[in-house]
């Protein structure tokens, strides 16, 4: 008969194997997880498709990177997709994975290709931007399905994000006064520091806000100026023209003129 001592002992050898088992579970498991949450939250965030080709998140340092995020466009817009990152590289602090606060050291997305599609309604990033908004009830007018999604998420696991730096860049910007074609222009280096360490962790969907809102802000920008050089240049390229037509016209009514003056001096 087994005493009371032994019987507690075994209990707690039997609770401490149950606990690494988990952990070591959890541990194996991180990249599906990470995969499948990205692909389920990510279109009930922004109402597109959300895809993710790789993740590769090494257990003991905590570093890894994410491949083949992609990101579609909201029902309405033509272009593919709004977002493509090709490796998103990521720190995270491994002591904070069973947490219920993941903190996040740093975020490094590396050539992004983003597309700003302009339409008679706005962008396509807006449209994603007001979506999030909508998700999180940072927007106005938001429905009650969409609150109780976001009450729900916030039951799960929260993040901070110490740093996050998107370089090298570049956006398509596709409008109808471009003929069909695309503008390609740069897009300026985003760094952004504590996501969410001010509300002691965020939500997904509130860094999803966060971010894609800071990439709208500086894609809008970096488009409008884009649009508007070209503007400048096919002003000026039609000035160039309309002088080089008037100064042709000059010289055809000078030659005209002359021959004029030919034919009436000998009529004399």
């Amino acid at each position: 008969m087994l005493r009371p001592r032994t019987l507690v002992i075994g209990g707690g050898i039997a609770i401490m194997v149950i606990v690494v088992a988990v952990v070591a579970v959890l541990f194996t498991s991180l990249d599906r997880i990470i995969k499948t949450a990205v692909e389920t939250v990510g279109p009930e965030i922004t109402k597109a498709d959300v895809k993710l080709a790789e993740v590769n998140i090494s257990a003991t340092s905590g570093s890894g990177s994410l491949k083949g995020l992609m990101i579609g466009n909201p029902a309405g817009f033509k272009t593919e997709r709004a977002f493509f990152l090709g490796e998103v590289s990521v720190e995270v602090d491994v002591s904070t994975i069973t947490s219920d606060t993941i903190i996040i050291n740093k975020v490094l997305i590396k050539a992004p290709e983003v597309t700003y599609e302009l339409s008679g309604s706005g962008s396509n990033l807006d449209a994603i931007q007001k979506n999030i908004e909508a998700y999180t009830g940072g927007g106005k007018g938001v429905k009650a399905d969409a609150k109780a999604d976001s009450k729900k998420e916030e039951g799960g696991k929260k993040l901070i994000i110490k740093e996050l730096i998107i370089s090298d860049g570049k956006i398509g910007v596709s409008a109808s006064l471009l003929g069909g074609k695309q503008l390609n222009v740069p897009l300026p280096t985003i760094r952004l520091t504590d996501i969410g360490k001010e509300e002691k962790g965020a939500t997904p969907s509130e860094v999803a806000e966060k971010v894609i809102g800071s990439i709208t802000k500086s894609a809008g920008s970096a488009a409008t100026a884009g649009l508007g050089s070209l503007k400048d240049a096919a002003a000026s390229g039609a000035k160039a023209v309309g002088d080089v037509m008037k100064g042709a016209g000059d010289k055809a009514g000078g030659m005209v003129d002359g021959i004029k003056g030919m034919f009436g001096s000998g009529s004399k």
